[in-house]
């Protein structure tokens, strides 16, 4: 057995695996096939371009931001993975931007579907040359579902080891986890509905300022604004804001789909998320007035108003979501 060391854990879980598979297991297993790719392409891009061999400081951020180095041990189960790093700093940001990859993998078909009521349904065309040199273009449906996470990150004892398992009737080595950092992360992925990313103090507590300013305390705990590291601090600010449409206007696709079902609650969730995290990204920047009026702007032109109650720019708002054609009531955020 390994010995027990005190490191960062991360739990992630995919929202709405379980109905997904209950309505179409090719589309759910897809889910998986498209965040391994995710982490197989961080993996390939890092040995090809480490981070190091970027002259300019900004393309080395980026680089160092969308690679994996933190990650030692990436442990996938079912709808769920367990991350464990050293590096926290490292570790948060390479995190956030593997939930946003994630998210805009295919996020774009959300926004273009042929139809806003089933925007998961696609139209998938397939090109084939037949052996006469003619050109067959074949259509069909197929389900794309948002590769979205739910998640907790704790710090403290953990143990990473190996167990003997079968698979194909063989004997094999499988990775598992023994410790008090991987059960704490498990709790704290259910904090609150949305896929979210949720921290204790412990954890909290070794992160750096340019880090921690987009942590925020929610209940008892905290929630880190994954969507934020989308966004880049040594950038001009009025360029990077344009980012804001990318995770917005799908994310208010699915919410408009299923406004009437009671996952809902979970797309008006990371709608919330995404201005917050805009919202933190815009404090303190010297043009945040024109950075926020831009943001309010877009919500505005999808019938979301915001609220400004007062105090710190992202902290106290609220947004106020247009009425549903068939439930005329306000869908207030939670």
């Amino acid at each position: 057995m390994n010995k027990t060391t005190e490191r960062a854990v991360a739990f992630l879980d995919l929202l709405g695996f379980k109905s997904f598979a209950a309505e179409d297991i090719r589309g759910t297993v897809d889910l998986l096939s498209d965040y391994q790719s995710i982490l197989q392409q961080r993996i390939v891009e890092e040995k090809i371009h480490p981070p190091t061999s970027y002259p300019n400081d900004l393309l080395r951020q980026l680089a160092e931001t969308h690679a994996a180095d933190s990650f030692s041990a990436f442990i996938p189960f079912s709808d769920s993975v367990f991350i464990i790093g050293d590096d926290l700093n490292k570790l948060v940001r390479q995190i956030s931007s593997f939930l946003i990859e994630s998210f805009t993998l295919k996020a774009y078909a959300f926004v273009t579907a042929s139809s806003t009521d089933t925007p998961t349904l696609q139209d998938v065309r397939t090109v084939q040359i037949m052996q006469d040199g003619k050109v067959e273009v074949t259509s069909e449906k197929e389900r794309w579902y948002p590769l979205l996470f739910r998640g907790g990150i704790a710090y403290g004892e953990i143990n990473e080891l190996s167990v003997a398992g079968i698979s194909c009737g063989k004997k094999v080595k499988i990775p598992n986890l023994v410790g008090t950092a991987a059960v704490r992360a498990v709790a704290l992925e259910q904090t609150a509905s949305g896929p979210r990313l949720f921290c204790e103090q412990a954890f909290v507590d070794q992160l750096s300022q340019d880090v921690c300013r987009f942590v925020r305390p929610v209940e008892d705990v905290f929630e880190i604004l994954w969507p934020s590291f989308q966004y880049c601090e040594d950038a001009d600010a009025l360029s990077e804001i344009y980012k804001f449409n990318e995770l917005f206007e799908p994310a208010f696709s699915l919410w408009r789909a299923w406004v009437e079902k009671p996952f809902a609650k979970h797309y008006r969730a990371l709608i919330r998320l995404i201005v917050q995290s805009a919202f933190a990204f815009i404090e303190g920047k010297p043009d945040s007035n024109s950075l926020l009026e831009y943001t309010k702007e877009q919500l505005w032109e999808k019938g979301i108003e915001v609220r400004m109650i007062g105090g710190t720019l992202d902290r106290i708002f609220e947004l106020a979501f247009p009425r549903s054609e068939s439930n005329h009531k306000s869908a207030n955020n939670e």
